[in-house]
């Protein structure tokens, strides 16, 4: 048999050594373990710094917290100004279709008054009546009375009873001067007239002097039938001129007193 070496392990240091081997496993997870929560700790507080500086975690940048709204307001694209209204551009054209939009309705106004005036101008000795049309200045001449005058208030504009009155008044006349004569009567001309006096009573809507001119025109063109010369005949035909002076004559008169009312 061999000799034993000195440094031959005995059990009990064997016991010994394993002990310190598992001492020295313990302390070398112990140590991970701290190295581990040491980096944790780190990164959080970086962490912390981080968020603490604003930084965005994406883009690295941060926003300006000392901005004030109204900065953030004007950076803001869709045409708005500082005060989150339209900007001055928009402003100013608002303003310009608003300026546009007034003149026309004040054009449109004045053209609707306009057509509703009328006007009288006299020119070598006739009597010119205008009517205003839709447009702010503009005139068309409706009638020309010749040999008279405007014996009415001069105004710069006159309403149309006014001037229809005026030009009933005028043919009545002319009418009734034709019918009131003591030789040959132009029966022609007296119906002239008379038409002429039935449409502006017509427009003026004197339906009752429309009435009378119509059967003062039928007594007319009656005796026009019957003022042969024949002796016959005669009385007929004085009694018809007889009532169509009258009645020329009421509705003349009747125009005079309601000019005068005025």
């Amino acid at each position: 048999m061999g000799k034993k070496s000195l440094f031959q392990p005995t059990a009990d240091d064997n016991e010994t050594g394993n002990l310190q081997s598992q001492d020295e496993g313990k302390s070398s997870i112990s140590s991970d373990a701290s190295s581990g929560a040491s980096s944790d700790n780190k990164n959080g507080v970086a962490a912390c710094r981080t968020s603490a500086n604003g930084k965005d975690s994406v883009s690295g940048t941060a926003p300006n917290i000392h901005e004030s709204p109204a900065t953030r307001i004007m950076t803001q694209p869709g045409g708005t100004s500082g005060d989150g209204g339209p900007d001055p551009m928009t402003r100013m054209i608002a303003a310009g279709v608003g300026c546009a939009a007034f003149l026309i309705l004040i054009l449109l106004v004045a053209s609707a008054m306009n057509a509703g005036r009328y006007y009288v101008k006299e020119s070598r000795g006739a009597v010119e009546i205008w009517k205003g049309d839709f447009s702010p200045e503009g005139r068309d001449r409706i009638m020309v009375l010749q040999g008279t005058r405007w014996d009415r208030d001069k105004k710069d504009y006159y309403d149309k009873n006014e001037v229809l009155d005026f030009a009933s008044c005028f043919y009545l006349q002319k009418a009734l001067g034709l019918v009131d004569v003591s030789d040959v009567r132009d029966y022609d001309r007296i119906q002239y007239y008379l038409e002429k006096a039935i449409a502006v009573n017509r427009d003026a809507g004197n339906s009752d002097a429309v009435s009378v001119l119509k059967t003062v025109a039928k007594y007319m063109q009656e005796a026009a039938i019957l003022d042969t010369g024949e002796s016959d005949t005669a009385p007929v035909v004085a009694k018809k001129i007889t009532e169509a002076k009258h009645a020329l004559a009421a509705l003349l008169a009747k125009g005079r007193h309601r000019d005068q009312q005025k």
